[in-house]
């Protein structure tokens, strides 16, 4: 089947949540969680550009391959390169191998920057809404958060899920000591949730709707503050993007027409992702509902990155990006402590020039 973006028989149903649509006005466009990719690319230029991402997110990234959105503003000479992590990635850009990574989590990112990896923040994708939480087993009887003490859990330890849980747990009067974590990645969760080796799991989609039909949701992520949020995001390389701008802004059009052709043909899009992701199309729709995808426009709002220097550091991802090192630090996962603010490594001037750009 042909899932070209212009099909007039797409869905009408808005991907953007009613606090952002409030925060510009309007609604004016859209942006992607779960495996690794990566996209090698020549710019119009003769410089090599190579795009790293994850799978199993939003359908603004999937929309963007589709159509072939990178090698129309970057240049058509394109290959696809799979990671298996964010570290892997992560070391790419410290390398020089790799200049882009998005869908990419804050974990990751913290423990690279706090070994001295020039990263920038340039985008931020998705906010975690209805499409990650924390759901109990049927069998454990659990139906409260205060019921989950003495529990175990599965998660990614030293993910932002282990964050996430201490946001949960707080709610019911637990911390992380009250209960037993347990770590396993999405798929063993789901293993672990049939054999009840665990009694409870946080996790994200697709998973969490493989968990949730024979499980209780105690909490999802649409109820914590976007200063205390999971984000999938962008990062480059801060070096090569100073002596690069033209690619950065190229870069950040092609994910904004990504996101605007998106929101324009939602089904289309939500195909597009199945495809990608080798997913039903009903999991599809339900990472529609439950991830924000901000557009450029958006992307320069105190929500998400800011648009200056003295906005940018108080944002709601910079506030988050803060957390969630706070909290990798006091568990131990790093041992460089989180700096006053982190507005450095947040570049809102590229978000800047590529909006007025596509203006």
């Amino acid at each position: 089947m042909s899932h070209q973006a212009s099909n007039p028989n797409s869905g009408s149903r808005s991907r953007f949540p009613r606090w952002l649509k409030t925060l510009t006005g309007s609604v004016l466009a859209f942006s992607v969680l779960g495996s690794v990719a990566a996209v090698s690319i020549a710019s119009a230029t003769t410089t090599p550009v190579t795009i790293g991402y994850e799978l199993g997110g939003d359908s603004a990234l999937a929309v963007t391959l589709h159509n072939k959105y990178f090698q129309q503003d970057l240049g058509s000479n394109v290959s696809l390169k799979v990671f298996e992590s964010g570290p892997a990635a992560l070391s790419s850009i410290a390398s020089g191998s790799l200049n882009f990574m998005c869908a990419i989590g804050f974990p990751p990112v913290i423990s690279a920057l706090a070994q001295g990896v020039p990263l920038q923040l340039i985008y931020s994708e998705d906010r975690y809404t209805t499409s990650a939480g924390l759901v109990a087993t049927k069998s454990s009887g659990i139906t409260t958060i205060a019921g989950l003490k003495g529990k175990k859990i599965g998660l990614v330890v030293g993910s932002q899920s282990e964050f996430e849980l201490t946001k949960f747990l707080a709610r019911g009067g637990l911390t992380l000591s009250d209960v037993t974590t347990v770590n396993l990645t999405p798929p063993e969760l789901a293993a672990a949730w049939s054999t009840g080796a665990v009694d409870a799991g946080v996790t994200w989609s697709p998973v969490l709707n493989t968990i949730r039909t024979t499980g209780t949701l105690l909490a999802s992520d649409a109820s914590l503050p976007a200063t205390a949020d999971s984000y999938n995001i962008c990062v480059t390389n801060k070096s090569w993007a100073k002596t690069h701008p033209s690619e950065v802004t190229a870069f950040l059009k092609a994910l904004n027409s990504g996101n605007v052709n998106a929101n324009a043909h939602v089904l289309v899009g939500e195909q597009d992702n199945a495809s990608l992701n080798g997913m039903s199309l009903a999991i599809a729709k339900d990472l529609t509902a439950g991830l924000i995808s901000p557009t450029l426009a958006q992307q320069l709002t105190p929500a998400v990155l800011g648009a200056s220097a003295a906005t940018s550091g108080s944002s709601g991802v910079a506030q988050s990006l803060l957390n969630n090192w706070t909290a990798l630090y006091k568990a131990g996962f790093i041992t460089v402590a989180p700096p006053a603010s982190v507005a450095k490594y947040i570049d809102w001037s590229g978000i800047k020039t590529a909006y007025q750009a596509v203006k």
